[in-house]
């Protein structure tokens, strides 16, 4: 309860009158990234899906309910927790796109071998 306050808080601090944030969005894996108007209510999200070494990003809007949550979300039958960074400031969720380090690499490559 005192996330979803905080989160709240921070985004009535921010938000200009009759606009939404601007943020990136792109889907797992976060390649390329577009501009996108979020709603009122939402705020910039950056999502990281993590199974052991392999990290997949997402970026995009999100309700500033859901800001500091955790899932489990299922990519090619492997179940991934996804867990929500939000931030509340146009394209703020910007950052480097894809980032992706030689073991996870590695481990990928190992899994996509190990399937065929």
């Amino acid at each position: 309860m005192n996330a979803f306050l905080s989160a709240a808080f921070l985004l009535l601090c921010s938000l200009s009158l009759g606009e939404g944030l601007k943020c990136k969005q792109c889907d797992h894996p976060c390649v390329t990234a577009t501009n996108v108007t979020c709603g009122l209510l939402q705020a910039c999200d950056t999502r990281t899906a993590s199974k052991g070494v392999i990290k997949i990003k997402a970026k995009g809007c999100l309700d500033v309910t859901k800001c500091l949550s955790n899932e489990t979300i299922s990519i090619t039958g492997i179940d991934y927790t996804v867990t929500h960074s939000c931030c509340f400031r146009d394209l703020c969720n910007s950052g480097t796109a894809v980032k992706l380090s030689m073991l996870a690499g590695l481990a990928a490559l190992l899994l996509l071998l190990k399937l065929l």
